[in-house]
């Protein structure tokens, strides 16, 4: 039930609701702005925070259309404001926008160019782009300017690995996990390593257990094919082979990934990286270091 204060702050002037939402983010209580925002916006009232805010819960619930028009609106009122620029570069990444999203990021580092939110967004824009230095380069920056970023620390770990630098994978990642355990792409990260230095038994208990406590499809095809390959690897061709199809099975599940059951292995890991990378860290669910 929603209290008087939260009914006065969702149906009274702008300073009252605006107050409201930024004490629940101060709190905590994601859930709650996000309540505040859509009974102020329905109550015919009109802020940057509130498009901005609605939107982030749209793209969280994987309504990337709808929440790029939130963002755009948000936009349009506070066209200065560098953490709505920073939202929606990363609404253009989760829908493949990431030319957009770099331009989007430009603006606001040209704004403050301490935002780590912007450099991690700007990074993984160029991820898309297969552009791999300038998104080292920019996930570098992003902990440079907030160390407590685990998600800027698990993709220069997946970069190294895939660059087949080991020991800076195992770097990267060891820092990733200290901040947000279970972080699965730091955990690919280490997976990947383990199978470049070949370790293949400590590559496949990882995998192993990360499918063992996530469920999302993305996550799983992701985790499927780096089982394939570690299979591959070893000779084992027909348990490469079953691995490789239930990768295709998983991103099958996955609406953002069109099924392809003979995609080679690492051409399917390659593709379903984005998908992982687009997750929000509060999906994640734990998982082995």
């Amino acid at each position: 039930m929603q209290s008087a204060q939260d009914r006065a702050a969702a149906a009274g002037s702008p300073p009252q609701f605006i107050a409201g939402i930024e004490q629940a983010f101060a709190a905590g209580e994601w859930d709650r702005a996000v309540l505040l925002a859509r009974r102020a916006l329905e109550s015919g009232q009109v802020h940057p925070l509130l498009f901005e805010t609605r939107g982030l819960w749209k793209l969280r619930q994987g309504q990337r259309k709808d929440a790029l028009d939130d963002l755009q609106r948000a936009h349009a009122l506070a066209p200065k404001s560098p953490r709505i620029l920073c939202a929606l570069a990363e609404c253009l990444n989760a829908l493949g926008r990431p030319r957009m999203a770099v331009l989007a990021c430009g603006d606001a580092l040209a704004i403050d160019a301490t935002l780590a939110g912007a450099w991690f967004q700007k990074g993984h824009a160029h991820r898309q782009l297969n552009q791999p230095e300038r998104a080292s380069d920019c996930f570098l920056r992003a902990v440079g300017h907030d160390p407590s970023l685990a998600p800027a620390y698990s993709q220069l770990a997946n970069l190294a690995a895939l660059q087949g630098d080991t020991g800076k994978a195992r770097l990267f990642a060891g820092h990733a996990l200290a901040i947000a355990p279970g972080d699965p792409l730091a955990v690919m990260a280490l997976a990947r390593a383990d199978l470049i230095d070949e370790r293949f038994e400590s590559a496949e208990a990882r995998l192993n257990l990360l499918l063992s406590r996530i469920a999302d499809p993305g996550v799983r095809s992701f985790a499927l094919a780096g089982l394939g390959d570690v299979r591959h690897a070893q000779g084992r061709h027909a348990e490469a082979f079953d691995a490789y199809e239930a990768a295709a099975a998983a991103a099958a599940q996955e609406r953002h990934v069109m099924p392809f059951a003979e995609e080679p292995g690492r051409e399917q890991l390659r593709r379903v990286t984005a998908i992982l990378e687009s997750i929000p860290p509060q999906t994640w669910t734990a998982a082995a270091c």
